[in-house]
């Protein structure tokens, strides 16, 4: 080859690089990312600066919005980022996920808010752990969402420990979810989950009928503004995932490799309310040992309507006879190999 050929080739091959690092940049997708100030506060800094390695990040204050979202704006961006330094009745605006949705303010869980659980006065639904809560265990690992871990896999979120408030915000979803992780001190608190679009919100006269859906998808791992900076290669690694499954990003053969024949569900209960006896459908992906236990607002066990039957794959319910337990709140757990899954029933007598 010639020294001109050469120098030919070199040039191509320079141009193309260029090219390519020039699509990269404009592909980046670009996020809003609500703080409680604009530029973000020092809480919210490990946030920005991890996710401007990926993304165009613009730091917006919810205050600096007029206390509520312009969704004219969100239309200007791929997707946002909620931190949980915001106050979480300033999300309102952001109520049926607009765009695709990445949330850490989980306090935000309620029916005026995202409306994800009724109006109550029960901090049961949402809240924050205790000092020392800072461990989750993955119990659905056939969903993206799930970064790749195994289920029943123990993950630290944030590490090391810093003596203060509660590093882990949590919620207790009353609508259909994507259940991921839970608190390992406590399985009936949600910290990792998904919502999926087109499901159906509590609405503003706080009834889940259906009249409210979302738009697009929303991804939550909960944990507290002051421990940003105590997030885990692990706890990155889930906020990854749920970054690419709400933007569309996890690729087609990721989605097909966690889709089987049958998706594992677990239905509400019907009749909801009920006396005495209600009726509790699931679905199993494959034959499987099943748990189903009812518990009560306080995480006590009341009832095992399952204990570890092998079950086949399939849809199956359940006869669920509470004649002798009190009017009620209770919640049924239904525990798989590959899935974990949480609803509330209300018991009036």
């Amino acid at each position: 080859m010639s020294h001109n050929q050469k120098y030919f080739v070199t040039a191509i091959l320079i141009f193309m690089v260029i090219m390519m690092l020039q699509i990269n940049v404009f592909a980046q997708k670009k996020c809003i990312f609500f703080s409680t100030q604009s530029p973000e506060e020092d809480r919210d800094t490990p946030l920005v600066t991890k996710l401007s390695e990926k993304y165009t990040v613009e730091v917006f204050s919810i205050d600096d919005l007029g206390g509520w979202v312009d969704t004219t704006k969100l239309k200007e961006y791929d997707f946002a980022f909620v931190s949980e330094s915001i106050p979480s009745a300033r999300g309102g605006g952001l109520k049926g996920a607009p765009i695709p949705l990445f949330m850490m303010e989980l306090w935000g869980s309620k029916w005026d808010i995202m409306g994800w659980v009724p109006y109550n006065w029960n901090p049961d639904y949402y809240g924050t752990t205790e000092e020392d809560q800072n461990k989750i265990t993955i119990v659905n690992d056939q969903h993206p969402l799930a970064a790749g871990f195994s289920f029943g896999t123990e993950i630290e979120l944030i590490s090391p420990l810093i003596p203060g408030s509660g590093p882990l915000t949590y919620s207790l979803p009353q609508i259909d979810f994507i259940q991921i992780a839970t608190l390992s001190a406590d399985p009936l608190k949600s910290i990792v989950f998904g919502i999926e679009k087109g499901t159906a919100l509590f609405n503003n006269v706080n009834v889940n009928d259906g009249s409210l859906l979302t738009k697009n998808r929303v991804a939550a791992v909960g944990v507290m503004a002051g421990f940003y900076a105590n997030i885990t290669d692990d706890g990155w690694k889930l906020i990854d995932a749920g970054i690419q499954w709400i933007t569309g990003t996890t690729s087609a053969i990721e989605e097909n490799n966690n889709v089987n024949p049958f998706n594992y569900s677990l239905e509400q209960n019907y009749p909801n309310p009920f006396n005495p006896t209600t009726l509790i459908k699931f679905t199993l992906a494959k034959d499987e040992k099943v748990t189903l236990k009812v518990f009560n607002l306080l995480g006590v066990e009341v009832a095992t309507l399952l204990d570890g039957k092998n079950i086949s794959k399939g849809n199956h319910s359940v006869n669920f006879d509470a004649k002798d337990l009190v009017s009620g709140v209770y919640f049924y757990k239904l525990n798989t190999e590959k899935f974990t899954a949480t609803k509330k029933m209300t018991l009036v007598k």
